[in-house]
């Protein structure tokens, strides 16, 4: 598997505007209820730097416990890949989070309640602001290349995320055409602890992820569960052996955010 480690700082923007293209819009909205279910919101993008990103949210459902978020503007342009990924220049990004996190209307003004829906978009919008490329067996560290990656936010201690395929998606999700000449991939997005990323930029991808399905983990996000490469004293040392803030009901102030 190609894989690729990536370090960048994803504050930094540029003054490019984008409008949003509707036409692809409605292809992507109705390909995931095709496949997942009902978009009952849309989180709106407020500052479309370059391409315009809404995420869609689609709530549990039978046989489906849990929320589904999919960037949806990701693919608005192509990607610049490198000659050996030259097929490569379109995707959208996906992650779920447990029925039970927090995500009444009233809970959507806790900053630490949003992380996750704010790094998939982040995330979707980067190859655009950095001219990199994103692509299945990537991982991406939140920082300055070379450096320690930094916590992803405030409420959690995962420092990087990893884009692999959704295969609890049915397979004919995972790939979309729209017009002639756009071939969308769809990858999902693993959260990863500093430690483990940093053993998937030293030993290679298939080490990290030999860890991760051992411990079966996947892009069900689970905030409380254990570094895989922590000590044996770094776990004695932590009541919760995440590190992670749990999702909470309180409110705090969060960031500008539109529901549908």
């Amino acid at each position: 598997m190609n894989h690729r480690v990536i370090g960048l700082d994803k504050r930094k923007a540029t003054e490019s505007r984008s409008r949003g293209d509707h036409k692809l819009i409605r292809k992507l909205t109705g390909h995931v209820e095709r496949h997942i279910g009902c978009v009952e919101n849309v989180f709106h993008d407020l500052v479309s730097d370059v391409v315009h990103i809404d995420v869609l949210w689609v709530e549990p459902g039978p046989g489906r416990d849990f929320h589904t978020f999919v960037t949806c503007g990701m693919s608005e342009r192509p990607m610049q890949p490198s000659t050996q990924r030259c097929g490569c220049r379109y995707a959208e990004l996906l992650l779920r989070l447990p029925r039970s996190w927090p995500l009444r209307p009233e809970d959507l003004h806790v900053s630490q309640n949003l992380w996750p829906v704010q790094e998939l978009e982040g995330l979707a919008r980067m190859p655009h602001l950095h001219h990199v490329h994103l692509w299945g067996g990537d991982t991406v560290a939140n920082g300055d290349p070379g450096c320690r990656p930094r916590p992803l936010n405030p409420a959690t201690r995962f420092s990087a995320t990893m884009l692999a395929e959704p295969d609890w998606t049915p397979s004919a999700f995972r790939r979309l055409r729209v017009g002639r000449d756009r071939k969308i991939r769809f990858f999902s997005v693993i959260p990863l602890y500093a430690e483990e990323f940093l053993l998937g930029r030293e030993q290679g991808i298939e080490a990290l992820l030999s860890h991760l399905e051992q411990a079966g983990v996947d892009d069900l996000l689970d905030v409380v569960r254990p570094n895989l490469l922590a000590t044996v004293d770094q776990r004695d040392g932590e009541a919760d052996p995440s590190g992670n803030r749990r999702p909470s009901r309180y409110a705090d102030p969060g960031p500008e955010l539109a529901t549908k």
